[in-house]
């Protein structure tokens, strides 16, 4: 599989995971905000805003995912974001706590480590997404280099002759 090829299946891949962890949240976030609420990482102040907010970033983000715009901020945000929920959720396994991950479906309790291996996995896929892009996408991305004239050129009066012209 080319390096361009491997690039949109990744970042395809990774835009339905984020889609899909969407809809509960939307339908359901005052159960979402509960979830959120039993990690206990985040003042009960903030719970309410982060469950507002959360599924919107994820809508975002597979979106600019899908439509291959704005990569580099958008590859760094959902590597933050798994990220975050992986520690989240590790954090949560060290404390003892055996809570709904919130991340898929509400109300549903399964294994921590099952959700926790599953973060990490698509964290180590946003990470190669984001060196494929890095290494290979971005690079083929880049404007032309621009051939400035020489500086004796812009200098009034000094433009060049037609033979100096014709021989460059």
């Amino acid at each position: 599989m080319s390096a361009h090829a491997a690039y949109r299946t990744l970042r395809l891949l990774l835009a339905v995971v984020l889609i899909a962890a969407v809809p509960h949240k939307l339908l359901d976030p005052a159960g979402f905000a509960l979830a959120i609420a039993r990690y206990d990482l985040l003042p009960t102040a903030m719970v309410n805003t982060v469950a507002l907010i959360l599924p919107w970033v994820e809508v975002l983000l597979a979106a600019l995912l899908v439509s291959d715009v704005l990569m580099g901020p958008t590859l760094w945000l959902t590597n933050l974001l798994f990220a975050g929920f992986t520690a989240a959720i590790g954090i949560a396994m060290a404390r003892g706590l055996d809570i709904d991950c919130g991340c898929f479906s509400a109300g549903t309790t399964g294994s921590m480590i099952l959700a926790l291996v599953r973060d990490l996995v698509f964290l180590l896929l946003g990470l190669i997404l984001a060196l494929l892009y890095t290494r290979a996408i971005a690079p083929s991305r880049a404007p032309a280099e621009v051939i400035e004239e020489p500086a004796a050129w812009s200098a009034p009066g000094n433009e060049p002759s037609a033979s100096e012209q014709n021989a460059s």
